[in-house]
């Protein structure tokens, strides 16, 4: 007679063994299959530790029967494995089989008893001894000293996320905290040895006095908001008569002094196949009779009065107290009867037909197109308040070549000539009205397309350095060079000291492959030619990319057709 069957104590005895060792293994098996997984089964553990019946998944419980089921073959093989692992326990049990059968199928097949006493050990032991065994813990890391300092900027390089302790008018709120400070970690150096020195050396005393001027700066804020706020729409000034001419030409600005060479880039165009209308803006007293006259009998050019009444935004004269009226140049773009515009200033001569500029996607995305300055805006300058544009990393804006549809951006185009137009503030902040039109596209979150290739220099070598008067602004797609703006040859060839022969020209440009790099450090500096100190510019680098420069003579990159016209074309 099985022992199982004898009524005898001894076989009591063995009944009540195997019905402990069953109790403690359906304890196990709830406590690590229904308790924990409490999302598909009946119970689940409160925060407080305790374990409560979940009425609301009792429903699911079939739903759980068939997951076990789905899982048993699993199951079968996490038993199977062979692992030396006494701990181990299974993943899942089926829960449509009573667990009693289950437990005795697995006490009955000798390969899994080991496993089976092994789990039980670990889990009687964990009920017996709850306290988890002691570790030392590990050595206490040394306290950096507390320093108190000034409050620092905070930057986060990768995601260009940061704030600063200064404050900035907020039009709605007031003033809050926001990011005017250089926010990137090397924003301030690379700013520092990118800013034109020679700009800020009469200027940091007002600025200074700005920057502490919390009212004033927010009162400069306010007015270029409440100009905004009542211009009127492009469409308005249609409705009046105005922009009813060509979609597309080029407009330029020119002074007695500038003739020449106005005529000259325009004889280039002309020359170079390029069709477009263009319009030249002067202001009263500038242009002679016979400046307009010999302007105009090139093909499709008008010349045109700034300071006319008729004109949807009339300029005033002649400022006599500032060396250079840079402020017409917004008003020149603003008063052209054409909707698309190329700007060019009258010292820069292009090399091709500058026409394709408003077919590329650049253009037709955005509207804008400007290209690099070699200089980068200081963060101590108020003007990043002012306008209330984070301070930037980038390099300013060379207007001498702009394309803008003034239709699409008929409010940063405004706003542009708002600083101009109040230069005896924005032109101590910005360098004349290059970087006006940079601030008016930023302040109101306006997109524009910068050219992704940084500018060379061309020029001449003047006591054994580069001294560059011309710079080399590139296509905006394959990086050869475009627009030759020879905006220092006026300096170098004034009292007949040099005669500028684009032959003889050297050039530097940057072949490093960020063009944003900071250590691209282009220098501004002055030589002294005769009884004159000539403005110069030479292209450096941080020490350790000092393989990025090329340099050759001009005449063997530029395009040759180029040179041809410069010695053909006589004003």
């Amino acid at each position: 007679m099985s022992i199982f069957a004898s009524r005898t104590p001894r076989g009591q005895w063995f009944r009540i063994i195997l019905a402990c060792l069953a109790a403690v293994i359906i304890t196990n098996y709830i406590d690590h299959h229904f308790l924990f997984q409490s999302d598909k089964y009946l119970c689940k553990q409160t925060v407080a530790g305790e374990f409560v019946v979940n009425d609301n998944l009792k429903s699911e419980s079939k739903a759980a029967a068939t997951i076990g089921k789905e899982k048993e073959a699993e199951n079968e093989g996490a038993w199977d494995s062979g692992s030396s692992n006494p701990d181990a326990s299974p993943k899942a049990l089926s829960v449509d089989i009573d667990p009693i059968e289950q437990i005795e199928s697995l006490i009955s097949d000798p390969r899994h008893q080991e496993k089976v006493m092994g789990w039980m050990n670990k889990f009687y032991q964990s009920k017996v001894s709850p306290v988890p065994s002691y570790r030392p813990p590990p050595s206490p890391k040394p306290v950096p000293p507390v320093v108190v300092a000034v409050p620092k900027i905070v930057y986060d390089c990768s995601n260009r996320e940061w704030s600063s302790d200064h404050m900035v008018w907020d039009r709605s709120i007031g003033f809050l905290p926001n990011a005017t400070e250089c926010r990137i970690k090397n924003a301030m150096e690379g700013i520092s040895h990118n800013i034109d020195k020679y700009f800020m050396a009469d200027k940091t005393s007002y600025w200074n006095e700005l920057n502490n001027n919390v009212t004033k700066t927010a009162a400069l804020k306010k007015e270029w908001m409440d100009y905004m706020d009542n211009l009127g729409s492009f469409e308005s000034y249609q409705r009046k008569g105005f922009f009813k001419g060509d979609l597309r030409g080029v407009v330029y600005t020119a002074h007695a002094g500038s003739f020449k060479r106005c005529l000259k880039s325009i004889r280039f165009l002309r020359a170079l196949n390029c069709s477009l209308p263009i319009e030249v803006f002067y202001l009263t007293g500038e242009l002679t009779d016979d400046h307009i006259n010999t302007m105009e009998e090139e093909s499709n050019v008008r010349v045109r009065d700034l300071t006319d009444p008729s004109n949807p935004f009339p300029s005033a004269q002649r400022n006599e107290k500032m060396k250079r009226n840079f402020q017409v140049k917004s008003a020149s773009i603003l008063n052209s009867n054409f909707t698309e515009i190329l700007y060019l200033d009258s010292d820069n001569l292009p090399m091709m037909d500058p026409s394709f500029l408003f077919e590329i996607e650049a253009y037709k995305l955005t509207g804008a197109i400007m290209w690099p300055d070699f200089w980068k805006t200081y963060f101590h300058n108020p003007i990043w308040n002012v306008m209330g544009v984070p301070c930037r990393d980038e390099w300013e804006v060379e207007a001498g070549q702009l394309v803008i549809d003034k239709k699409r951006n008929w409010k940063a185009m405004n706003l542009a000539h708002y600083m101009q137009s109040h230069y005896e503030i924005y032109f101590k902040l910005l360098n004349g009205d290059k970087d006006t039109f940079r601030f008016g596209f930023l302040a109101l979150n306006q997109t524009f397309f910068m050219v992704p290739h940084f500018l060379g220099s061309a020029g001449l070598y003047l006591e054994d350095r580069m001294c560059g008067n011309t710079m080399l602004q590139m296509h905006p797609i394959d990086g050869s060079p475009l627009f030759a703006h020879m905006n220092l040859v006026k300096d170098l060839e004034s009292d007949g000291m040099v005669e500028a022969r684009p032959r003889e020209f050297v050039f530097k440009r940057y072949t490093h492959p960020n063009p944003w790099d900071p250590n691209l450090q282009p220098e501004f500096y002055a030589t002294h030619v005769g009884s004159k100190d000539v403005p110069c510019v030479d292209l450096k680098t941080a020490p350790q990319v000092k393989a990025s420069i090329q340099q050759g003579w001009f005449v063997h990159w530029a395009p040759s057709a180029f040179f041809d016209l410069y010695d053909q074309i006589k004003t």
